[in-house]
């Protein structure tokens, strides 16, 4: 389903729950380095290698057992993948995301310090939770974590959206959606959240504090 999204929503008077996505806003993207290291352990060309990565990764997100996220990407491309070769391109897929934004780590201390109710919502298999959970600390920030591999949807599936604000107990309009995919926040926002497009920190804050000064 394809969201218009005519504006950014602002959420209701007062403190919202912010609810953020992961990957692009707190986590940074694959860096091309990463990218060449899943390619070449896929034996596949550039082209057809993230085609079939993307083409078979919501089912993954979802819960899916890496073994057979990884068959189907090998079948799509022609390749066998040995259970060797499946470990490596695990792990080779899980470094790839791991790399975080420091400053937005600190900026989430600093919304938990005045009294923000923070929360996540990311579309994440579940060895890739699994590492976040083992290794980075601030996730106690959040009061709720939604991942995809758990809930057994994923953005922009409505009910990704709605498993959150029921789990945290209050309603659609009383959270702020962060996300850096314009078709998850016009996705949010038609379930009655308001939405942030994420384009970086500054922005963010100019959003949640637009009088006062960037620094």
């Amino acid at each position: 389903m394809e969201y218009a999204r005519p504006k950014e929503h602002r959420p209701e008077p007062g403190k919202p729950v912010l609810l953020f996505d992961l990957f692009g806003v707190i986590a940074r993207h694959q860096l091309e380095e990463d990218k060449r290291r899943l390619q070449g352990l896929g034996q596949a060309d550039s082209a057809a290698f993230w085609s079939a990565y993307w083409e078979h990764r919501t089912p993954y997100d979802r819960g899916q057992p890496a073994e057979v996220y990884w068959r189907r990407v090998g079948q799509a491309l022609g390749r066998d993948y040995s259970a060797t070769r499946i470990d490596e391109l695990v792990e080779a897929d899980v470094d790839s995301w791991s790399r975080i934004d420091e400053g937005m780590v600190d900026y989430l201390h600093r919304l938990d310090g005045d009294g923000y109710r923070l929360a996540l919502l990311s579309n994440i298999p579940h060895e890739l939770a699994e590492r976040y959970e083992s290794r980075q600390d601030w996730l106690g920030l959040f009061a709720l974590r939604g991942f995809s591999c758990r809930m057994g949807c994923a953005k922009p599936d409505p009910a990704a959206y709605r498993w959150c604000w029921e789990s945290l107990g209050c309603r659609a309009a009383e959270v702020l959606f962060i996300d850096d995919r314009e078709v998850n926040v016009a996705a949010a926002e038609a379930l009655g959240m308001a939405g942030h497009a994420f384009g970086g920190l500054a922005g963010l804050r100019e959003f949640l504090s637009p009088d006062t000064p960037a620094g």
